[in-house]
């Protein structure tokens, strides 16, 4: 039903022009909506007196239920990192870490032969993803056409087996990664545009509702956030 509701509103909710991150945990968000369509059912004349569309009033739950899908969609991505992400940030490290020996190792083995890794730049520090996958799969190369040189310097060189097809499947992890990536950023979007419609919905109940009842304590206190009256 909630996917339905999303669905039906989709088009409102993704021209929101400034969607705002929410300010408060959006469970409250979405229970103080729910509860402020049931507190102001008596009200409509007074309300609808002081210029509130009593259609905004209606649409609170439909609002509320648009935002509580696309809150679930973006959490559920959250807290499930994929196998693409959790196998891309272990191949990663081993791939760093074996440039890293291999470099050393290559350095020893050529020593007197400062220009032997030609145009390759040197394996140090931190390297962005592309930068990391091409020096890998070049370093791969070079130490697979001297294997028997290094075997001469005591590099274990069975760990050469499989580096450059290794550094072509990094490449695709990267490039899974980065499309769930942007899946979660678009999903973050639509939720906080989702908030954002319906948080213009209830601050405009709330400030009419302020305004008609500003005399009226017992009335006027439904009008309020509990959330922010407790902090």
């Amino acid at each position: 039903m909630s996917k339905e509701l999303y669905e039906q509103q989709a088009e409102a909710i993704e021209a929101i022009p400034n969607a705002v991150k929410p300010n408060i945990p959006i469970s409250v968000a979405l229970q103080e909506a729910e509860e402020l369509h049931i507190w102001v059912q008596p009200d409509q004349a007074a309300l609808e007196q002081v210029g509130l569309q009593w259609t905004l009033v209606q649409e609170l739950p439909r609002r509320a239920a648009a935002c509580r899908y696309i809150e679930t969609l973006w959490q559920s991505h959250l807290s499930t990192a994929s196998d693409a992400e959790k196998e891309w940030k272990q191949k990663r490290s081993t791939a760093s870490q074996l440039s890293i020996d291999l470099t050393r190792a290559l350095r020893f083995a050529f020593r007197g032969k400062p220009n032997f890794l030609g145009r390759l730049k040197p394996m140090s520090g931190y390297l962005r993803h592309e930068a990391l996958i091409d020096y890998y799969y070049n370093i791969g190369s070079l130490a697979t056409e001297h294997i028997e040189l290094l075997r001469s310097v005591g590099f274990d060189v069975t760990r050469l087996d499989g580096a450059c097809d290794d550094a072509e499947h990094l490449s695709r992890l990267l490039a899974q990664v980065r499309t769930e990536q942007r899946e979660q950023y678009l999903l973050r979007d639509q939720r906080n545009k989702a908030y954002t419609y319906l948080k213009l919905a209830v601050d405009e109940v709330r400030r009419c509702g302020k305004f008609a009842f500003a005399q009226q304590p017992d009335r006027l206190k439904g009008y309020a956030s509990s959330y922010w009256r407790k902090r």
